[in-house]
């Protein structure tokens, strides 16, 4: 991906497109806050009086997908950019949900948005158009819903995880009023499905800077209680707080629920080993990480197994106790043996075969549980005896027999 300087100047020049076309564009949300506070960004927002159908004519060059009737995602110069038409919010009566409507005012469109950080417009000048005061709460360092944010929570319950992840991102404190509405809307969480919005919401938390703060507020909004997929881990973060990550929660919601949704399959680049790493904490009632399993996962992963035991309420060895004992481990892995693949080629005149693999793990195994030393001489009469067990009865191998014997 290309660095901000070169995406934001890309986004630059389609607001000069829709401008040219006569159509107000701005720059909008995260990507204008994140200018203001000079921190990276990842994606573009644009609001544009435009509607879907005179923005795919501006950009006729350039591949679009609709996301919703007021949003399209535009891929321009290896670039994505997200695109909106000016919306406004309306409510017909108070049973039903709001929806967000077309509209043709920029003011409109700001009321209609969550907080007020991201409720400022930036145009192709740097001018920021700010009616709700959201630069006065990025430089004060506060969450501020906009409207009636019980509201809001209600009618759209994954707001309230945004609040969670903003608060873990940027470390802001949300206002009195916002913290209220958390807590008498958290229940309306439990509507929501364990989909993939859900899910990437919870791992933003669990990727800011700030997630010590933000378990504080799912403390104090007793937000847990309401995800019941990731309640037990939640919880017990909330009572003794630990740095983990993503994967870690995750697997340790995995035991909780005896299960593995498929929607997590979209998170992991290597979902074998989060399955792995799951069953061995399923199989542990106990803390216990032999030479063997060390050797094995290795130490990051043992001290997110751990961290996940912990999480579960499990018996939680110490960091450093841990580190201690993998760093007196003989062999750290295969290329650390006195005595190796290589080494057994010599033996077989560059001869290989299934047989080769075999020695090497039989001598890992038998180094880290101490039934031998990793000494060079020792090893390579262990690899010779076990090249006579293997191959001495073969024919093709007989000519290599007086070599394996020395």
């Amino acid at each position: 991906m290309n660095t901000n300087v070169e995406y934001i100047n890309k986004g630059r020049e389609i607001l000069t497109v829709l401008n040219t076309n006569g159509y107000q564009a701005y720059f909008v949300g995260g990507v204008v806050r994140s200018i203001l506070l000079d921190i990276p960004f990842s994606e573009i927002d644009i609001i544009t009086s435009a509607n879907l159908d005179q923005i795919k004519k501006c950009l006729k060059n350039h591949e679009t997908t609709v996301i919703d009737e007021n949003k399209l995602a535009l891929f321009y110069k290896a670039e994505v950019f997200f695109i909106s038409t000016f919306r406004k919010a309306s409510e017909k009566d108070k049973k039903k949900i709001k929806r967000l409507h077309y509209s043709e005012s920029l003011q409109e469109d700001l009321v209609s948005r969550d907080f007020t950080i991201n409720a400022i417009a930036m145009n192709n000048g740097n001018m920021l158009t700010d009616t709700l005061n959201g630069y006065r709460d990025l430089s004060r360092k506060k969450l501020r819903a906009i409207g009636n944010a019980k509201q809001r929570f209600k009618d759209d319950p994954i707001k309230i995880l945004r609040t969670i992840r903003l608060i873990s991102e940027l470390g802001f404190r949300p206002t009195f009023k916002t913290v209220n509405a958390l807590s008498s809307r958290a229940k309306y969480l439990k509507d929501l499905q364990l989909d993939y919005l859900v899910v990437r919401e919870v791992k933003k938390i669990f990727e800011g800077k700030h997630l010590k703060l933000a378990i504080k507020y799912i403390e104090k909004t007793k937000i847990y209680k309401y995800i019941p997929f990731f309640q037990k881990p939640l919880k017990r973060l909330t009572n003794r707080y630990i740095e983990v990550d993503f994967e870690t929660l995750a697997i340790a919601s995995f035991v909780a629920n005896n299960t593995i949704p498929t929607v997590f399959e979209n998170f992991f680049e290597n979902m074998k080993q989060v399955e792995q790493l799951t069953n061995l904490v399923a199989a542990t009632s106990k803390a216990d990480f032999p030479d063997l399993v060390l050797y094995t996962y290795g130490l990051e992963n043992c001290l997110k197994v751990n961290n996940a035991n912990l999480l579960l309420s499990k018996r939680y060895v110490k960091p450093r106790k841990l580190k201690t004992k993998y760093n007196k481990l003989p062999i750290k892995g295969t290329c650390d043996l006195a005595f190796k693949g290589e080494d057994i080629l010599v033996l077989t005149n560059n001869v290989s075969g299934d047989f080769l693999p075999k020695i090497v793990e039989e001598m890992e195994y038998k180094v880290i549980t101490k039934e031998l030393d990793n000494d060079r001489e020792e090893l390579k009469t262990y690899a010779i005896a076990r090249l006579n067990e293997i191959l001495g009865h073969k024919k093709e191998y007989n000519v290599f027999r007086s070599i394996y014997k020395e």
